[in-house]
């Protein structure tokens, strides 16, 4: 199965896959405006969800913001991007994969959204390079991903192993701030921000927020 078609499947309501994440994240309003608060000063102008899906979260962005210009949103996945043009239709949203050349011209862009998508990316390093194509001068990448730090890691293995790493889940990259922070380091991103998302207890990260600024 190609990666489109795994996603197109992802995207599907009537399959059913299974282990951990096995269906899209659904982002309650409260959560959203948690994130939100966190970021919201590093979010302005033209606007780029990688992995945008059915375009919810790009909307919520708009209605929140009111320093944000342009809309763009792609996604791999066709019927996501279907759906997004439906209930958005005054946004762009384009069929195209994060790990390929993006349909946008040179540093065009102000701040780019992986929300939940930098852990599902086999080639990072393309889809990275063509981050800092479209970006401006000092433009953003925010991040939101899954963070592993130790007690987690813990838990996990020795109670959550099969589910969390289950052979057809779609999250193949885990991260720890330390290894983010390489990553991007190495594409010639410096990070600017970084905060635990939501947690369990306040003392296991769900997720970690993380803002990186493009260094010339």
């Amino acid at each position: 199965m190609s990666i489109k078609k795994y996603y197109e499947k992802y995207w599907d309501n009537n399959e059913v896959m299974h282990g951990h994440v096995n269906k899209p994240p659904k982002h309650t309003n409260k959560n959203l405006d948690y994130f939100y608060n966190h970021i919201k000063k590093y979010v302005n102008g033209n606007i780029l969800d990688l992995g945008c899906g059915t375009g919810d979260f790009l909307n919520y962005i708009k209605s929140r913001n009111r320093n944000v210009k342009k809309i763009t949103g792609i996604d791999i996945a066709k019927n996501a991007i279907k759906i997004a043009k439906i209930r958005y239709p005054e946004n762009d949203f384009i069929v195209c994969s994060a790990e390929e050349v993006f349909p946008i011209p040179d540093k065009t862009v102000d701040t780019i959204f992986m929300n939940d998508v930098i852990e599902h990316l086999v080639d990072i390093e393309t889809c990275l390079e063509e981050c800092k194509r479209v970006l401006k001068t000092k433009g953003r990448v925010i991040i939101i991903t899954p963070e592993y730090t130790l007690i987690k890691k813990i838990i996990i293995s020795l109670f959550f192993w099969e589910k969390i790493f289950y052979p057809t889940n779609p999250h193949i990259r885990f991260f720890t701030r330390k290894s983010l922070r390489r990553v991007m380091s190495d594409n010639r991103f410096i990070e600017i921000y970084y905060s635990w998302g939501l947690t369990w207890f306040k003392v296991i990260p769900q997720n970690m927020y993380t803002v990186y600024e493009k260094q010339n």
